[in-house]
């Protein structure tokens, strides 16, 4: 979803995203137009914000504020894992084809 202004945020509410599919939208489940990372509304709606109940977070990619959840643990460390490994590979091919 892609959204052009942002309005008032209501005191002790919440933003829940749900059924968001990673594998579509893959850079964000929602962008907002323009560089709010400093806006005090935004970033109280951002605070109440959940996506697949995860947390969320924003980064401004120079047009849009995009937001994501953040990943879960388990996944960042397979990914953070899997970098490795792909490393490792790399270095022992350059090796075994340098001898």
């Amino acid at each position: 979803m892609t959204f052009d202004a942002l309005g008032s945020v209501i005191a002790d509410k919440t933003l829940s995203v749900l059924s968001y599919a990673f594998g579509i939208s893959p850079t964000y489940a929602l962008r907002f137009l323009g560089n709010l990372s400093a806006n005090g509304d935004f970033l109280a709606l951002m605070a109440g914000t959940t996506i697949n109940g995860r947390a969320v977070k924003y980064s401004f990619d120079g047009t849009y504020t995009d937001v994501l959840a953040v990943p879960e643990p388990a996944t960042l460390a397979m990914r953070l894992q899997g970098l490795g490994l792909m490393g490792f590979m790399a270095s022992r091919r350059n090796r075994q084809t340098t001898i």
